[in-house]
């Protein structure tokens, strides 16, 4: 019998959490609201954003990078976890990764695999992997007694740290709009 692994959804944004830098902060926020879990973190905007898409660092030429805030609304749980690895954050082979098309294919050269990402990315103006996923089929849910709810658990992969989430949605915005910067 083979074990049905969780599957990662990409969300459908114009940014890909960065890869290179660490940088994830992960609150609670007490004051009644519904968005009760908020995550701030460094982002790369558009096509040609620095990649890391397969879990090893690349040099594609940066647009724009800044800082963003997710909140999730009705959070249920969040966790903070530690990477698996020096070169993976989460342990890839407990994922079924088939609906991330900007991870780097068997066999694909590495400037085959860049040119292909950010092909992609400029012409949708969606990141092929975003380092955000939606989690299907998440043993979270299941132990948490969440999956027959509206919530969903979502995942985000830092540099040395990842942070899951259960909550019922999501939305995002740039933390501070003078964070951006323009990198060359």
């Amino acid at each position: 019998m083979t074990k049905t692994l969780p599957k990662l959804i990409p969300v459908k944004v114009s940014w890909q959490v960065s890869p290179s830098a660490p940088f994830l902060s992960l609150g609670a926020l007490e004051f009644g609201g519904a968005e009760s879990i908020r995550l701030d973190c460094s982002v790369n905007f558009g096509a040609n954003a620095s990649a890391s898409l397969d879990g090893s660092e690349s040099s594609v030429d940066a647009t724009v990078s800044s800082r963003i805030r997710l909140f999730f609304r009705l959070g249920a749980y969040a966790r903070f976890c530690s990477a698996f690895s020096d070169r993976e954050v989460v342990q890839d082979n407990c994922y079924d990764w088939s609906a991330v098309s900007g991870r780097r294919r068997l066999g694909e050269t590495l400037s085959g695999w860049a040119e292909r990402v950010r092909s992609e990315w400029r012409d949708t103006a969606i990141c092929p992997n975003p380092r955000m996923y939606e989690v299907e089929s998440s043993p979270w849910l299941v132990e948490t007694q969440l999956t027959a709810s509206s919530f969903k658990h979502f995942l985000v992969l830092g540099h040395d740290f990842y942070v899951d989430v259960i909550s019922q949605e999501w939305r995002w915005e740039v933390a501070d709009p003078s964070s951006i910067q323009a990198a060359g």
